[in-house]
């Protein structure tokens, strides 16, 4: 198949010819090569319309079973954090590809066939245990957890929620996977399989699909990664195959639905920015900053190979529809009532920026360094404006989205006078105008709902 235009999820399905494009590459080969001219698809944004396609058909299945399952403010902010994520990643991946392409380059002890079953099964399970660790790792330590807590601070439980990743974890992730380097499995194979172990997760994030009978002793399930999501939510910490939480004593079966996801001590702003630094400064504010470096979670160590074949007493099996969960009434979730036109003005930015994301994630790699960091940095500050608004308005908040909104309009008006053979600069301004003139009633709108005491 041609990897570079497939969805990366049929590369499992069709096992090892799905990595024959990496037989393009040398035998040591180099970051510039690994990443460049699409040897490597990116298979996360290829799959980016069936995500959202998901996504929408899980919101009409609530719709039609009469469940709100979504949002607006919470599944906007799990989208901007994986766009965030992907936007930090550019930089990150860096260190992840480089490490394991050196170790590879330097220390393997032996080569293996790019395109055979063999490579294929092990390279399978070897991601998927590598991910159990780092996962289990980054819920033990408080300085790995800082990565991950913002995949957990999503309080509604959906398909959007999967999309809701960390920007910081993978300064850490890189390392739990260099012993596959060491072996021998080439990088363009990790990077195929790194990226197809992330996506085979994105169904699991959902309250519609109940039990899966035989399956979930197999299988990292809906019903298996609901326990893991809910407080405390230390357990649970497959990928894609649950045998490695059961084998090494991480395991916790889901006994009822719980609606109680989200942190135990839950995030105060939906800024998908300052999300991604708000445990590491919560704990420089408390000055227990040496924290980091402890534990904060325990799982004595335990290999037991025969809990494999030890019956999971799942109190969901048998059930493919979704349970009426068990509200927590202690847990008051984030939220922020919004006028009707601030937050059609929210979605219609989070659609422009989101947009323009993409197109700078295709093309980042062509572009100047200064460029590419100067438009990165735009992005990053249209998400973070963009999540205050949700949260209780201030004239500080509204004032900020003024402040990014100017040099757009001026920027527009400026294309439209100098470049006016450019294409599409009359629509472009008309859209400017449109916005514009919506942002400055919702605006109006939203300081007139502010009280005295909290506008400053």
């Amino acid at each position: 198949m041609s990897a570079t235009i497939d969805l990366g999820l049929l590369a499992y399905a069709r096992g090892p010819s799905s990595f024959v494009y990496a037989k393009n590459f040398t035998e040591n080969p180099t970051m510039a090569e690994l990443m460049m001219d699409g040897k490597v698809p990116d298979y996360t944004l290829q799959a980016l319309g069936a995500f959202f396609a998901a996504i929408f058909l899980e919101w009409l299945t609530g719709a039609v079973l009469g469940k709100k399952i979504y949002r607006v403010n919470d599944t906007l902010t799990s989208i901007m954090l994986g766009a965030v994520s992907l936007l930090a990643g550019i930089l990150i991946k860096t260190l992840q590809v480089g490490s394991y392409a050196w170790v590879y380059s330097h220390y393997r002890v032996s080569s293996f066939e790019v395109d055979s079953a063999f490579t294929w099964g092990v390279m399978f399970l070897g991601c998927d245990c590598g991910y159990y660790w780092m996962h289990r790792m980054s819920h033990t330590y408080h300085v790995m957890w800082n990565g991950h807590s913002v995949h957990h601070s999503g309080e509604d439980y959906n398909l959007a929620t999967a999309l809701r990743q960390g920007a910081l974890q993978g300064v850490f992730s890189w390392a739990f996977y260099l012993p596959l380097a060491w072996c021998g499995f080439h990088p363009a194979v990790y990077l195929g399989h790194g990226a197809l172990n992330t996506l085979g997760q994105f169904w699991i994030h959902t309250k519609v699909i109940g039990g899966l009978g035989p399956l979930e002793y197999i299988l990292n399930t809906p019903s298996h990664h609901r326990c893991h999501h809910r407080i405390p939510g230390n357990c649970n910490y497959a990928g894609v195959l649950i045998i490695w939480d059961r084998m090494f004593g991480t395991f916790e079966a889901e006994v009822a639905q719980v609606e109680a996801y989200g942190l135990a001590r839950q995030y105060e702003t939906f800024d998908p920015v300052v999300a991604n630094f708000t445990h590491g400064t919560r704990m420089v504010a408390e000055g227990s900053m040496s924290k980091l470096l402890l534990k904060r979670a325990y799982h004595p160590w335990a290999f037991d190979p025969l809990a494999l074949f030890r019956p999971i007493q799942n109190a969901a099996f048998g059930r493919w529809t979704p349970t009426d969960g068990t509200k927590d009434a202690k847990r008051v979730k984030l939220d922020s009532p919004l006028h009707p036109l601030m937050l059609l003005h929210c979605t219609v930015q989070f659609l422009i920026t989101l947009l323009m994301s993409v197109i700078y994630l295709l093309s980042a790699k062509h572009l100047e360094r200064d460029v590419a960091l100067m438009i990165a940095a735009a992005l990053l500050w249209s998400y973070s404006s963009i999540g205050r608004l949700f949260d209780a308005p201030n004239t500080w908040n509204l004032n900020q989205e003024t402040l990014r909104l100017i040099p757009i309009v001026l920027g527009s008006i400026a294309h439209r006078h100098f470049i006016r053979e450019g294409r599409f600069s009359n629509e472009i301004l008309i859209a400017c105008a449109v916005v514009s003139t919506l942002w400055v009633f919702a605006a109006v709108k939203t300081r007139e709902s502010i009280p005295k005491s909290k506008s400053a």
